[in-house]
């Protein structure tokens, strides 16, 4: 996918709902399909913790559930740019 084709996905589904601009997502993105399948792990790990603490009824669900749409969307943004899932390695 060309970075201009990456751009323009970012900007028409993502950006508005990350509150980031694409420059700022590419500061901290993954420049690899090693680096995204990586970061796909982190993300994966990420939103097992924050399941188990949303079931253990966390004080804090409001901001747990927040963070936890974050990361899909981060991790739905990833697979689309890279063309992968975390299951196909």
């Amino acid at each position: 996918m060309t970075p201009e084709k990456q751009q323009e996905i970012f900007e028409d589904r993502y950006a508005s709902k990350l509150g980031l601009s694409y420059s700022e997502w590419l500061e901290t993105a993954p420049e690899t399909e090693d680096q995204a399948y990586d970061k796909l792990k982190e993300i994966d790990e990420e939103l097992k913790q924050i399941m188990e603490a949303l079931s253990a009824g966390s004080a804090n669900s409001e901001t747990l559930e927040d963070e936890r749409d974050r990361l899909k969307l981060e991790y739905d943004l990833i697979e689309e740019m890279f063309g992968l899932e975390l299951h196909d390695r």
